[in-house]
């Protein structure tokens, strides 16, 4: 049984003026941080997704449901400015192990001062319930206001994302990822119905408030309550709920490091944020962000089945089943896909919404049709998660459906070449996504290769007769390679100067059969390349420690990518030099 006390379950801050929130979420729905604890914040619900004109579809931002205002009869705080000015002793603590967000400080207005204490969770037991307890002590004598209103949030500015040709270079993230918006349909003072724009998705909040003591000349109207206070008199405003048990029984599966404190807290959060961010039973996948805004969209990539599903499905198999069951739902999406571009079985696409349709903005559509390799890694996922629990049922019913009809892509995919007499994929967007129209590409192939064999292997062990186009399209699918000097190029024909790029990821997570020395001169040219140009927004970097570890590479230059762990050790030194550093873990 893990303790409550570990400091690597807690990440605290005591400066209010921070720019990056937490968030907490049971995989249901989430509520994101806020400086002051009170006042409205976003939050999301899984699948939930508007489908605006013009726009590509966007997971939606909830009516906001968390705000809870406090006037001391001079004025109100959540229009504090969050300083430690105006907001002595501050301290906000995210308790992983628990599942709770907690602020506290004292509120300095004037001649007048409250202590405030608010405590959050979305419950993990109790998939449609989330709790807020706010606890104030005044200082003064005089009259106390509470009230907690229901919003609409407004519509969004929009941008035209499926049609625009071109993104521009005066768009920010803000003016890019905003999140879908729900329009109010029906509401009192305790409840808020809404729908999705341009979609038929409803949602219901509702919400009870109950307080601590009996509060000395109540008075309640609608959304407010007033009442007297004394100095020093305490008053909790609250819901208890079946929550931290919940938790606990989740972290009884962890991933423990020994000797490195910081690395640990740094594992609990990623794991946390995940857990917040998808539930067992709902067939809902991960965006990239999680439940925690809408970036990307709230679409779904490749993100979900190739980083994201294998840790969850190692600790918590039944949540993973979640995601590889959200492509099973979307099949038949993938498979309206594929004949729309003219190939058979099914194609998933580079970004999903909800139903499993293609929601690519119209300015990165080469992404949409090119970058195909999203499909190999759905076929991945569906066979890690039948290799880990062995469930021939779950194989029958979900799992092969979705390899089969991902392997009959492919064989349409690949065309042949009969002056080489071998199998290629020509015009495709490389993991890498600045190479656009390559041929060939190593990663690609190799996947393609690996779903079309899952495919047969599946067949034959659930007693059925793979289709023979698999068997001849894998034999034949030609996999880049340099003989000479034992090394993968990144697609067929690349210059020297790409050398190295995204091909680690055969050796991990594809676990392709190779020598150590190529395994090896692939990394090292991945990492030069790496020091010589950056990451960008790549994430393959992400998993080059884990070939460098298999490899015995103890000794390793961190990359520059701003948080980077290199055998269980981080840095975020200047890209300019690099340190070299000895793992010790």
């Amino acid at each position: 049984m893990l303790a409550a006390q570990d400091a690597t379950f807690l990440l605290t801050t005591t400066d209010p003026t921070y720019r990056t929130p937490a968030f907490l979420g049971n995989g249901a729905f989430s509520l994101v941080g806020a400086p002051l604890g009170t006042t409205p914040s976003l939050s999301f619900a899984a699948g939930v997704y508007d489908h605006a004109a013009t726009d590509v579809p966007r997971i939606a931002a909830l009516p906001a449901w968390n705000e809870l205002d406090v006037s001391d009869g001079d004025g109100w705080l959540n229009d504090t400015r969050p300083d430690t000015s105006a907001l002595e002793g501050y301290r906000q603590t995210l308790d992983l192990y628990d599942g709770t967000l907690s602020t506290s400080y004292e509120w300095v207005h004037g001649a007048k001062r409250t202590a405030v204490e608010v405590t959050m969770f979305v419950s993990r037991a109790e998939a449609h319930l989330a709790v807020i307890r706010l606890r104030l002590v005044p200082q003064y004598a005089g009259r106390v206001t509470l009230r907690f209103p229901l919003r609409e949030w407004p519509p969004p500015g929009r941008l035209a994302l499926a049609r625009l040709e071109r993104s521009e270079p005066q768009w920010t993230l803000d003016s890019v990822w905003y999140p879908g918006h729900l329009v109010a349909t029906a509401a009192d003072s305790l409840s808020i119905v809404a729908r999705a724009e341009g979609g038929t998705t409803r949602v219901a909040v509702a919400q009870q408030l109950t307080w601590s003591a009996r509060l000395r000349n109540q008075r309640q109207r609608g959304t407010e309550v007033s009442f007297d206070v004394a100095p020093g008199e305490s008053v909790t405003f609250t819901v208890a709920a079946q929550h931290t048990a919940a938790w606990h029984r989740l972290w009884q599966t962890d991933l423990v490091v020994q000797g490195d404190p910081e690395l640990q807290r740094v594992i609990h959060a990623m794991l946390f944020y995940l857990l917040a961010s998808v539930r067992e039973g709902t067939d809902e996948s991960i965006p990239p962000m999680g439940l925690s805004s809408g970036g990307y969209y709230g679409h779904v990539f490749w993100d979900a089945d190739t980083w994201m599903f294998p840790p969850l499905l190692v600790l918590h198999p039944a949540i993973a089943r979640s995601m590889v069951g959200f492509r099973y739902r979307a099949l038949g999406a993938a498979r309206r896909n594929a004949a729309r571009n003219g190939y058979r079985g099914a194609m998933y696409p580079w970004e999903s919404d909800e139903l499993g349709d293609e929601t690519t903005p119209h300015f990165a559509w080469q992404n949409a049709l090119y970058e195909n390799h999203v499909t190999g890694d759905v076929a991945l996922a569906q066979w890690q998660y039948y290799l880990a629990t062995g469930d021939s049922a779950w194989l029958a019913r979900y799992g092969y459906p979705v390899l089969a009809a991902t392997a009959d892509f492919w064989a349409s995919r690949a065309t042949f070449d009969s002056s080489t007499g071998r199998y290629g994929i020509r015009h495709v967007v490389s993991v890498d996504e600045g190479l656009i129209g390559i041929g060939n590409d190593t990663y690609t192939n190799a996947i393609a290769r690996q779903n079309l064999e899952f495919a047969m292997l599946a067949s034959r062990r659930l007693g059925r007769a793979p289709a023979p186009r698999w068997s001849r399209v894998a034999a034949g699918l030609y996999i880049p390679f340099d003989s000479a000097g034992h090394y993968h190029p990144t697609y067929e024909g690349a210059p020297p100067e790409r050398r190295g790029s995204v091909v680690p990821l055969l050796a991990y997570p594809l676990g392709i059969s190779m020598s150590e020395q190529t395994k090896r001169n692939d990394l090292n040219a991945a990492i030069g390349l790496l020091l010589k140009e950056g990451s960008g927004a790549m994430m393959t970097t992400s998993l080059y420690p884990a070939i460098a570890a298999e490899l015995g590479d103890w000794w390793i230059r961190c990359c520059p990518f701003p948080t980077v762990i290199i055998c269980g050790r981080r840095s975020t030194r200047s890209p300019k030099r690099p340190p070299t550093r000895r793992c010790t873990s």
